[in-house]
């Protein structure tokens, strides 16, 4: 029961996080969250905190992305102890390509945020962790949020890479 409840606040989590992406894009002209910058090697979660997103959207920086079911600490001044990690094939590095939310053919089943092993970012499901009674959290890019039990590998399904060609 415990694990359950976890697991729900834990999406729970996720869904708040979709706020503040969604206010990120809202203000970059439909621009998705960059995985990471290349010229300051902020991550994602670090972008967010520079725009004062958690504070803005009644959250503190320090817990608006910990899952309750981590085992380990949550670091977000580092590229590790990340509790969930950002789809890097469509959130890229600043400099590569800026995508917008409209370039996503699959929203409702391309995953944006996942359960992460302590990663930033993931490509496939060597960097998501399933925490969740054998099941991993994921984030959509439509909003909702779900557990997914059976994770595809190839980092090319759609739950990665969100048919982008």
């Amino acid at each position: 029961a415990r694990n359950l409840a976890q697991g729900t606040k834990c999406l729970n989590q996720e869904k708040q996080l979709f706020v503040m992406l969604s206010g990120y894009s809202d203000e970059c002209n439909g621009s998705i969250v960059f995985a990471s910058e290349k010229a300051t090697t902020a991550m994602w979660y670090q972008l967010l905190v520079r725009g004062d997103y958690p504070r803005r959207y009644g959250m503190t920086k320090e817990t608006a992305a910990v899952c309750p079911a981590a085992r380990f600490p949550f670091n977000y001044g580092s590229g590790s102890g990340y509790h969930f990690a950002i789809n890097r094939n469509i959130c890229m590095v600043n400099g590569e390509v800026n995508r917008k939310l409209a370039a996503l053919k699959f929203p409702s089943r391309t995953g944006y945020l996942a359960d992460s092993p302590g990663s930033y970012q993931f490509t496939d499901s060597s960097k998501v962790e399933r925490r969740h009674n054998w099941s991993a959290n994921f984030l959509y890019f439509d909003g909702h949020a779900a557990a997914c039990k059976i994770l595809p590998g190839a980092w090319n399904d759609v739950l990665y890479y969100g048919g982008l060609q």
